[in-house]
């Protein structure tokens, strides 16, 4: 329980959190992504401590690539064929890889293998490189805006980034409703107009054009799942409703 972000800590605040991680070796960072700035401070704290981030997917059982000593470069494993989807997501193939899924209900249970050909096609949209893979983002947080590919997670935290709200992540979430002319148009939510008009001024003013928000929508409460996750379906269909 280590607050990366305390200006205030005292001396001997510091030296105990030292002495609490001395025998630390390794840490290896699985699940979401922790941002870039975080990943400075963790290594700036604890220069000693080796960094590691892996990536995987339930379906894979297993890792499917990870970061080297010499590279913060997430390289594929050995063991696993990868390929762009039409999509641009991630196909994955390798013997450790899911047989199906099985789902059971009051009727019964069924099977479900999704691999086609031995392949299975993710949700996450990619970058590949030789054997590198660069994450960058689900696919439902991607659309497209005039021909090019935008990442709706990357503008949320950027438009954060400015505001340099109080608020926690995921208080100032972006929906795209259809447009005719653009493909898609972005709005900011959140729960308070004067921080939305703010950020948005702010963001949109160095935004490249395809990126830049075309409006703000103020709601009572940003639907969220049992987690605290916002839920981005509800959201938009709210937002639709009003916006035009």
């Amino acid at each position: 329980n280590v607050d990366w972000h305390d200006d205030d800590q005292k001396t001997e605040e510091k030296r105990i959190q030292f002495t609490r991680f001395s025998s630390l070796r390794m840490f290896s960072c699985g699940g979401s992504a922790i941002p870039d700035s975080v990943v400075s401070e963790f290594i700036a704290e604890f220069p000693s401590v080796e960094y590691f981030t892996s990536y995987g997917m339930t379906e894979t059982c297993s890792q499917g690539a990870t970061t080297s000593l010499s590279s913060r470069n997430l390289e594929i494993l050995p063991g696993w064929q990868t390929k762009l989807s039409d999509r641009h997501c991630l196909s994955i193939k390798g013997d450790a890889l899911l047989t199906g899924y099985v789902t059971c209900s009051d009727d019964g249970c069924e099977f479900l293998d999704p691999k086609q050909q031995g392949w299975f096609t993710s949700e996450d949209v990619v970058r590949l490189d030789a054997n590198k893979v660069c994450v960058e983002g689900r696919v439902d947080r991607c659309v497209k805006i005039l021909g090019e590919l935008v990442n709706l997670s990357e503008l949320e935290a950027k438009v954060e980034a400015l505001a340099k709200s109080s608020l926690p992540a995921g208080s100032m979430p972006i929906v795209a409703l259809p447009d005719k002319r653009k493909g898609c148009k972005l709005i900011l939510c959140g729960e308070g107009s004067s921080d939305l008009e703010r950020a948005c001024k702010a963001y949109n003013l160095n935004s490249h054009p395809v990126e830049r928000l075309d409006g703000v929508f103020v709601l009572s409460e940003i639907p969220r799942s049992p987690l605290g996750k916002v839920r981005y379906g509800v959201l938009a269909r709210r937002v639709a409703e009003q916006v035009k």
